[in-house]
């Protein structure tokens, strides 16, 4: 389906993921589009790399990738990533990638009760509506578009 509607507005996955994810120096980090079926209180984000900063083909280093969402979360939001019990960074063997033109890791977060796996909960919830609202004006735009395409 993705692919379908994709490729009825001239785009690849790839193109359209360079142009919805929400860059920040060569990253974004964003709920993922196709999340694995987990239990309720686990989260799948996604790390993305700007093809353009790092080449799709690249290894990434859980520790590494650690390294760099701490960077991005802890002076956006003062949300101090969760302890290494409750968080889970990889990135997909090659011949598993979906996207392998994009360097990407999957990050789960086991969400605690505490305060601060509330406070990453609400800088998550944060991030989501940001991520949900830059998706509806997009396909908005991308369907108008589409129509205007049409007509002519």
């Amino acid at each position: 389906e993705y692919s379908a509607w994709c490729a009825a507005r001239g785009l690849s996955i790839t193109d359209d993921i360079i142009q919805s994810v929400s860059w920040e120096d060569g990253l974004g980090f964003e709920p993922s589009w196709a999340p694995y079926n987990l239990e309720e209180e686990i989260e799948h984000w996604v790390l993305w790399h700007h093809p353009d900063k790092v080449p799709g083909n690249t290894r990434l280093v859980p520790k590494a990738e650690k390294a760099l969402l701490e960077a991005f979360l802890r002076p956006l939001y003062d949300t101090p990533l969760p302890s290494d019990d409750r968080l889970l960074i990889f990135q997909n063997v090659p011949r598993r990638r979906s996207l392998p033109s994009i360097a990407h890791s999957h990050v789960f977060f086991r969400l605690s009760r505490d305060s601060e796996g509330t406070r990453l909960k609400r800088t998550l919830a944060v991030l989501r509506e940001r991520w949900q609202q830059r998706a509806i004006e997009r396909r908005q735009a991308l369907d108008r578009s589409v129509r205007i395409g049409s007509a002519v």
